[in-house]
Order: structure tokens, then sequence, then C-alpha cells
């Protein structure tokens, strides 16, 4: 069954007590797509995330509060570094 690969993955928590059985996401989202797009770079990229966030940037069409958000995002790492 596909929901007891993430319960041994630990991306879901199951209720055997409950009948039917209940499942519930042990991760937020957030955390759940950077683990996975790393993951991806790890895999396709050698680790680096630029490649593939530049291609999807490139490829989706994003609103102003998006464009914003990545442009708040890249200035706090520029700050950082």
């Amino acid at each position: 069954m596909q929901l007891d690969r993430l319960v041994k993955k630990g991306l879901v928590a199951k209720d055997r007590d409950k009948t039917p059985q209940e499942f519930g996401a042990t991760v937020d989202r957030s955390r759940f797509l950077g683990e996975a797009l790393q993951s991806m770079a790890d895999r396709v990229c050698e680790g680096s995330l630029a490649p593939l966030l530049m291609n999807l940037a490139g490829r989706a069409e994003l609103s102003a509060d998006e464009k914003a958000e990545l442009r708040r995002l890249l200035g706090d790492e520029e700050d950082e570094a």
C-alpha cells in the first residue's frame, strides 16, 4: 500500500487504534518540498539546487507576489553571505 511506504519513510503516521485506521502527515508541506527538491538536486544536479530552481522559475508563470518572495529570499541569502 502506498500509505505504508510513506509511514516507513516517516512522512505519515498511522493510528492503528482506530477503525478504519487513520493516517496523518508528520511533516509540513514546506519541509517536505524542501527535502524532495534537495533529493532531486542530489540525483540530477550533483547536489546543487541552483540549476533546478532556475529551470523551474524559467518555465513557470510566476505571480507578482511569487516574484517578490523570490527576490526577498535571494536578498536574504546575499545579506548572510
